[in-house]
């Protein structure tokens, strides 16, 4: 094989597998908006009038201050996003939190997990 051969099908060789390479890295990227558009749909479920046990069923507690009326929570399947939410507490509850009713919530947005 001729020099100059050798040089064209190492040149296709090399297209064909920068080609392929940026494919299956495309492939993943969509995959990697596609989680973050579902969880950002399941974020955005959470909705005022809601339970906080509801709420519990997609975001958890976040370290950091917090009082019953109000408190950050991070989104269970990653802790960077968050949401700032205010409750209404339902006297005829007694101390039971679970049926606190969301007043308030922010719009998800990233941060830091912050612990205790």
């Amino acid at each position: 094989m001729s020099a100059r051969a050798t040089i064209s099908a190492l040149c296709l060789f090399l297209a064909v597998y920068f080609v392929s390479s940026y494919r299956l890295s495309a492939a993943g990227e969509n995959d990697h908006e596609k989680w973050v558009a579902t969880s950002l749909r399941e974020m955005q479920s959470a909705r005022i009038g809601m339970k906080r046990s509801d709420l519990e069923k997609v975001f958890e507690t976040e370290g950091g201050l917090a009082t019953p009326s109000h408190r950050t929570y991070a989104y269970k399947h990653c802790q960077y996003f968050k949401v700032d939410v205010d409750f209404s507490h339902d006297p005829s509850a007694g101390g039971a939190i679970e049926n606190d009713k969301i007043e308030r919530i922010s719009a998800p947005y990233l941060a830091w997990p912050t612990g205790d």
